[in-house]
């Protein structure tokens, strides 16, 4: 994997060297295209429980200062989901950020079905380690494909340390067969 270099500031005349050209073009091009990342394949998540439940075993990080004041943390969550209650009942998705509770949304029920998911989670650095845009866009049976953006918050959280970044879902009530379970995970990090 290739670092982000911030690019220099060139003077009127100065040379462009292949060191110039292969950190600032190559080097910056390879990460902006391959940024840090992982991925997460086991599962996790509630099942017949109403208890508020992290979607992750183990939960990413975001490391101090890799947003810096431009960058994007991305996390896609895939995954299945049952209820098998016919009302519409609210499930309730909470993403934090360290501690702090940065976004919260409801999502309705549409009855007895069964159905996968995915939903993608942006943190967007605006400007300052401490100022964040956190969007939800995905779709589930509960959450219309449809619809680009399900839920949009923003926070003052300092990312300019190392910060936990964690999704979790309640469910409305028990039912001993019913689960939201999250079958893969991958994070990136990138400057722009």
């Amino acid at each position: 994997m290739t670092a982000w270099t911030d690019p220099l500031t060139f003077t009127l005349d100065q040379l462009v060297t292949p060191t110039h050209m292969n950190t600032y073009l190559r080097d910056n091009t390879l990460a902006l295209m391959h940024p840090v990342g992982s991925r997460e394949f086991s599962e996790a998540g509630p099942v017949g429980v109403i208890a508020e439940t992290s979607l992750y075993n183990s939960q990413p990080t975001i490391t101090g200062g890799s947003l810096g004041t431009s960058g994007t943390f991305l996390a896609c969550i895939y995954g299945r989901h049952r209820q098998g209650f016919t009302t519409g009942l609210l499930y309730t998705w909470r993403v934090y950020l360290g501690a702090t509770l940065v976004l919260t949304y409801a999502a309705t029920g549409g009855g007895a079905v069964e159905a996968e998911f995915w939903l993608e989670f942006r943190v967007e650095a605006l400007g300052a380690a401490n100022s964040q845009a956190i969007c939800v866009h995905g779709g589930t049976n509960v959450i219309r494909p449809q619809i680009p953006r399900v839920a949009y918050s923003t926070s003052s959280v300092d990312l300019s340390v190392d910060r936990a970044f964690n999704v979790t879902v309640q469910m409305p009530t028990t039912h001993a067969t019913d689960y939201t379970v999250k079958q893969f995970s991958s994070q990136l990090v990138g400057k722009n």
